[in-house]
């Protein structure tokens, strides 16, 4: 079987194309807010953008990573959704 390099399956954009991409998009974006939110300066305002801005974003969804109470434990990390769930008290 042959092998594909990166390049073929993902080729270079022209430059046309990637100042598409950057342009500012008109009316309203969807958004999927992905978070860690927990108790730090900025964690407030992360969410607080987008459901405040709707006239130009349209949240569409809400993900939350879990988080850690104590940094003490070494077990932090959530092995699965599941332990993250369990972690959080949602389970």
């Amino acid at each position: 079987m042959k092998k594909t390099s990166f390049q073929q399956l993902f080729p270079a954009p022209d430059h046309a194309d990637l100042a598409a991409r950057l342009r500012r998009p008109d009316g309203m974006t969807d958004v999927i807010l992905d978070t860690d939110t927990y108790n730090e300066i900025d964690d407030q305002f992360a969410p607080a953008y987008p459901v405040r801005s709707r006239e130009k974003l349209r949240v569409r969804a809400v993900t939350a990573a879990p988080f850690c109470r104590d940094p003490a434990t070494v077990a932090c990390r959530s092995a699965d959704p599941a332990d993250g769930m369990e972690k959080s008290g949602r389970s």
